[in-house]
Parts: structure tokens; sequence; C-alpha cells
């Protein structure tokens, strides 16, 4: 991954983890699980973005065993605070390293 990439995902990182912060603040953990299942737009929400960290956490173990790294810490984040987890595994080293080989035989960015 780029440098620019991971400086882009870092402000992301920043971003969302500032913006839990305060839906947590203002709500309360519980609280803010609660209002996820207010109606059904937001119970549609809050299964569509489950089922997409689920998919994601399934890809941060692949990845993480391909290349020796704990997957655990970033799977507690992703099930306790979302997108922070996975943001989180890709700003600090997730992905090929550069110069590995990628399935296809070409070199990894």
């Amino acid at each position: 991954m780029t440098t620019g990439r991971r400086i882009a995902l870092g402000i992301v990182l920043a971003s969302f983890t500032a913006l839990t912060a305060y839906a947590i603040e203002q709500h309360g953990l519980a609280g803010s699980l609660e209002l996820c299942f207010a109606n059904a737009a937001t119970t549609a929400l809050f299964v569509d973005a489950s089922i997409a960290l689920g998919l994601l956490m399934m890809w941060m173990w692949d990845d993480a065993r391909a290349h020796g790294r704990s997957w655990l810490p970033y799977a507690l984040l992703t099930l306790v605070f979302g997108s922070v987890g996975p943001l989180l595994y890709l700003v600090s080293g997730g992905t090929a390293r550069r110069g590995a080989r990628v399935a296809d035989g070409s070199a990894a960015a």
C-alpha cells in the first residue's frame, strides 16, 4: 500500500474514531446499539454494515495468517467499534508487503 493511501486511510480512521467516540459519549455504547434498531431503516443499515464488517473480518483473518500478523485485536475492535478495526489494520500494515508477489504472480504495490 502506498504512503498516500495510508495517510488517506489514517485521516478516515481518525475522523471515524472521533465520530464513534462522540456517539458513545452522547448515547453510551448500549444506547448507540439500541438506536440501531429504532426502525426498519436503521435495522437494515445495521444488518448491512454487519454483513460488510463480517466479510472484512474474514479477509483480515486470511491476510493476517498469510503475513504472520495477529488478527484478534483488530477483530475485537471491529466487533465493538465497527470500521475502526479494519481501518487500523490497513493503516498499521495490512495487505501484502511491498515487492511481495500476489497470487497471479504480479508484484504488489
